[in-house]
């Protein structure tokens, strides 16, 4: 029945990107300047999960590059490269920079400034993912460099930002992406599936099923699609039946979380950890766990931070209001703690 799984995986860059004509128009206007090699600052780029801001960003990119061979661009993954280190890394090879084993930050700093002498966008997704975001003021202060920040929730990341960068970024347009409609997820997932598949495997009707259960997030859309496809494909039918659907609704959510909990960091597998084993638990509960735990702890505020970065990714609920507010782990009936993080 599938005959292109690719275009089915979560990570898949799709050649046109729908339904988000306004904010690829927006964001053009933005980076226009720098086509004719003048300063942009940046843009901030948010909204929920699984609604296509990272898929926008990189195809704007791609256009980018296209259009101006001098651009260069680098999009960082900052939930797998949250230490200040490992950014500035990735913010080097971006450029093609070379960097000597050990070489100080304060260095590297210097020769990123020294030798970035035309266009470079840097694009920093999960922002809000940063152990550490005095790296963002130099990039900023860079006359070559172009920051596009995105983040789940802007006003969660600023608040969390020191004094000095929060000056300097709130500036940056933002741009946000709201969660899709019943129809665009149709239409999202009718695209996908003529890639993805020879002849009529799903009907119109079962295409409305499957993104009336997503609640606006693309991502568990086609992660229903793809387990649906194949468990039809399984039974030896040629089209899929709403008994597929609903058979792997629960397939298609663990697949995800699964996914999300293999990326959580040090500090949040620590959390999630408490949780799983003291189920629903206040902040001071969670934080005086943590910090007899970990060798170097983050400050209190830092942690619900990242408790409500988990709960963006269904990893985590919250309960009641501000001093009130509980936290539990919305996975333990799924799988096993340890079996998740092996």
């Amino acid at each position: 029945m599938i005959t292109n799984s690719e275009v089915l995986q979560a990570d898949f860059q799709p050649a046109e990107i729908l339904h988000r004509h306004d904010q690829i128009n927006y964001l053009s206007e933005v980076l226009e300047p720098i086509t004719d090699n003048q300063r942009v600052d940046g843009a901030f780029i948010h909204g929920p999960t699984g609604v296509g801001k990272t898929h926008t960003t990189q195809f704007l990119l791609e256009r980018l590059e296209a259009s101006s061979p001098e651009i260069e661009t680098t999009l960082i993954d900052c939930w797998a490269n949250y230490q200040y280190g490992a950014t500035l890394k990735r913010v080097l090879e971006g450029y093609d920079i070379f960097r000597r084993r050990g070489e100080p930050k304060d260095d590297l700093i210097a020769k990123l400034k020294a030798e970035v002498d035309h266009p470079y966008v840097v694009v920093l997704d999960e922002v809000d993912q940063l152990e550490d975001d005095r790296l963002l003021k130099p990039l900023h202060e860079m006359p070559h460099i172009t920051l596009l920040l995105i983040a789940n929730e802007r006003e969660d990341l600023y608040s969390r930002l020191d004094s000095r960068v929060h000056s300097r970024l709130a500036g940056y347009p933002a741009v946000e992406f709201k969660k899709y409609t019943q129809d665009e997820l149709v239409s999202i997932l009718r695209k996908r599936t003529e890639a993805a598949t020879r002849g009529e495997v799903i009907s119109e009707p079962h295409l409305e099923v499957i993104a009336d259960r997503v609640g606006g997030d693309a991502r568990f859309a086609i992660a229903i699609l793809k387990n649906a496809l194949e468990h039809a494909d399984r039974r030896g039918g040629e089209r899929v039946r709403k008994e597929d659907i609903e058979s792997v609704l629960g397939d298609a959510r663990e697949e995800l979380l699964r996914a999300t909990i293999s990326k959580l960091t040090a500090d949040q597998r620590v959390l999630y950890q408490i949780l799983v084993e003291g189920g629903e638990q206040s902040i001071g509960e969670i934080y005086e766990q943590y910090e007899q735990r970990v060798r170097d702890p983050v400050v209190k505020r830092t942690v619900t931070g990242y408790l409500q970065k988990m709960e963006h990714y269904d990893i985590v609920e919250l309960h009641g209001q501000k001093r009130g507010r509980t936290y539990e782990v919305t996975t333990t009936q799924l799988m096993d703690f340890e079996d998740v993080l092996e």
